[in-house]
């Protein structure tokens, strides 16, 4: 059931219609800009093997999902943001980061590591943008479901990071014990921030991804990480496929960023 939403001035409603345009449009380049992490990533670990004829388009896809939302930051900062000016710029760093991040892959210079942490700060500043608005709409319901979708992309970030990372790790050849503390540390996160989205979430939406997290490609996920923390030097088992990992997690990010659109369709847009 959609919540009721209180009478709102025409201050506050610019506001929520400028929050759910930024979220979707942020929204969307965090998506790409996940998912780019992860194949370029996977790509410098196989010494420029995987993904080696996607790669060019998934940058194409991210740097046109950047220009839409770097536009639309511009437009709607001044009345959503706390000082849209500093977000624009830290944003626009990071992005020269990923920039100089894709040039060294092109050399065959950068490390997975880096890769990951050029796009992990440029997603942080992203989020931080939608921390920003979603504090600047109304008190009340709609402020609660701007928390709940902001509450579902930091949890959607930190799966996009477990995939990164921890695939890199097995095209390395295995995860060692730093991994396994990132991967425990990644799953408790999530965990977190998908409790807080369902006790803030419509019921209709949190009903939508307890049905994501009981699908198959989530308990797959879990399978997996289940054997990879369950790897060590004393206890082998069968290895982990990265590419299986890769396009398992990456069902699994499809489908929390359906509950995310799901999500942003509940504010109302009159």
């Amino acid at each position: 059931m959609t919540p009721a939403v209180e009478s709102l001035s025409p201050a506050e409603a610019r506001r929520r219609d400028a929050f759910l345009r930024l979220a979707r449009a942020v929204g969307a380049y965090l998506h790409e800009s996940q998912r780019e992490r992860g194949v370029s990533a996977l790509h410098v670990e196989s010494g420029r093997k995987l993904f080696a004829r996607d790669l060019g388009e998934q940058r194409a896809r991210t740097d046109a999902r950047a220009r839409g939302a770097t536009t639309l930051v511009e437009s709607v900062g001044p009345a959503l943001l706390g000082d849209a000016p500093a977000a624009l710029d830290r944003i626009g760093a990071a992005v020269r980061g990923v920039a100089d991040t894709r040039a060294e892959i092109e050399r065959s210079a950068a490390t997975s590591g880096r890769v990951v942490d050029a796009f992990t700060r440029l997603n942080a500043e992203l989020l931080a943008a939608f921390d920003d608005g979603a504090a600047h709409v109304s008190e009340g319901p709609v402020r609660g479901l701007a928390f709940a979708a902001v509450a579902l992309q930091h949890a959607k970030e930190k799966v996009g990071l477990e995939r990164a990372r921890l695939g890199a790790a097995l095209v390395a050849g295995g995860l060692g014990d730093a991994d396994r503390l990132a991967l425990a540390e990644l799953i408790a996160a999530q965990a977190t921030y998908l409790h807080i989205y369902s006790m803030t979430a419509p019921t209709t939406a949190a009903q939508m991804l307890r049905r994501v997290l009981a699908a198959p490609p989530a308990l797959e996920v879990k399978r997996f990480e289940d054997r990879l923390m369950a790897t060590s030097t004393s206890r082998p088992v069968a290895p982990v496929d990265a590419r299986a990992w890769f396009a398992t997690i990456s069902r699994k990010i499809e489908m929390l960023g359906d509950v995310g659109d799901a999500t942003l369709s509940f504010l109302p847009t009159h």
